[in-house]
């Protein structure tokens, strides 16, 4: 298990950088999607890594996660909730009902207030390596390890149970679909007729446009005229 070893060790010192770049990171990682975050079009406050089943993203859906609130110092493995929609199912009562959520644990935290801490640690970068503190006790790679497994174990029998259900969107497979052709429209903005016309919204260095939360639901795509600048719906 070395692998995750070593690019959580990669992840958090090129955090202290002002590259963005993720191509060198893995795309997967004990049979999910793993994810890698430093910010789009501009640095974030909270880079990240996320693991989730094939079915869901970042933007839609519940996965275990890395938050690093750079700032602080302080490197959260999280029960990660998305922030951009109010996805249908979440964690099951029986995995979170005694965990903290990341608002209670970080005083104002700048982003993913409402997601729960699984493990908290605290990094220490010296000559290039990087070791990990739980509390004030130095942990071994081996319990890093461990506790990546557990929540990916957690989750894989979340997922399991919800893909069972009749009524579930992943049993359906239509949320699935949605979400193929919303991430290619994202993903090759610029090269479509879309994206010479508007401009995809970013704050903080992480994208908003996709599944744009209101007060009334979520938005598919929201993007901004290039010329107006008014905002406009794209469904």
């Amino acid at each position: 298990m070395s692998e995750q070893f070593n690019f959580l060790d990669k992840f958090i010192i090129q955090a202290h950088s002002d590259s963005l770049k993720t191509a060198e990171y893995p795309r997967e990682f004990l049979d999910l999607k793993m994810k890698v975050s430093f910010g789009q079009g501009g640095k974030a406050r909270v880079p990240w890594i996320n693991f989730t089943a094939h079915e869901m993203s970042a933007s839609n859906g519940y996965f275990p996660v890395y938050l690093y609130y750079r700032e602080l110092n302080v490197l959260i493995l999280s029960f990660g909730i998305s922030e951009t929609t109010e996805y249908g199912e979440t964690w099951p009562s029986d995995i979170i009902s005694d965990k903290t959520k990341i608002e209670d644990f970080i005083p104002n935290p700048p982003r993913y207030g409402s997601s729960f801490v699984f493990k908290a640690y605290k990094p220490v970068i010296l000559d290039g390596k990087v070791s990990y503190l739980s509390g004030e006790a130095g942990i071994t790679t081996q319990t890093l390890n461990n506790d990546l497994v557990e929540i990916i174990n957690l989750y894989k029998r979340s997922v399991d149970l919800e893909v069972k259900k009749e009524t579930s969107v992943l049993s359906t497979g239509l949320f699935y679909m949605e979400k193929q052709l919303e991430d290619f429209i994202i993903a090759n903005w610029d090269k479509t007729e879309l994206g010479a016309k508007y401009d995809l919204i970013y704050e903080d260095g992480e994208l908003l446009s996709q599944q744009y939360r209101t007060d009334i639901g979520p938005i598919d795509i929201l993007a901004r005229d290039k010329k107006s600048k008014n905002y406009v719906v794209i469904e």
